[in-house]
This record gives structure tokens, sequence and C-alpha cells, in this order.
């Protein structure tokens, strides 16, 4: 069946995809810890510490977010660490 639930579930996702990544103008060393971050947060094996890696990136991108955009959640970061994992291994 087109057009059901999971097809604009997944139409969703790609539009907030497309603007989490347009978000943030981070300067080149924020961008750079962000990927180290990214790194460790694939790496840690714990569910805690890796909920605390996002959590601390979530704080620190909050700094650079413009104020008019939408309030940055944790799971936005999540997802634009799978997002930027998934880039990378293409």
């Amino acid at each position: 069946m087109h057009g059901g639930k999971a097809d604009r579930t997944a139409e969703k996702l790609e539009r907030k995809r497309i603007t989490i990544v347009r978000r943030f103008d981070l300067p080149p060393t924020v961008a750079r810890a962000f990927v180290g971050a990214m790194n460790e947060y694939f790496a840690e094996k714990d569910p805690h510490k890796r909920e605390a890696i996002a959590v601390r990136q979530l704080s620190i991108l909050g700094q650079y977010q413009n104020p008019r955009e939408g309030k940055l959640r944790l799971v936005d970061v999540k997802a634009m660490f799978e997002q930027m994992r998934d880039d990378l291994l293409k």
C-alpha cells in the first residue's frame, strides 16, 4: 500500500534530517570535537555513557543554535550522530 503511515514517517524523517544538517554554523574546533564525540558515542558500549556523551553535545550545540530555531532535543543529537556516521561510511 502506497502513501501509508510508514511512507509519511520516512518523509518526515528525511525532512528532519535535512533540517538538522542546516541548523548550525560551528567553528572548526567545535565541529571537530563533535565528530570526536560521535566516534566516542559509537565506540561506547555502556548505554548510560553513550547518553552522557549525547547530552554533553546537546549542551554544546545549544550554545551555537539560532534563537529563532526550535529547541534542539537529545533525539536530534542522536539523529545527527547517525546521519554523520552514515554519510562518512559512504
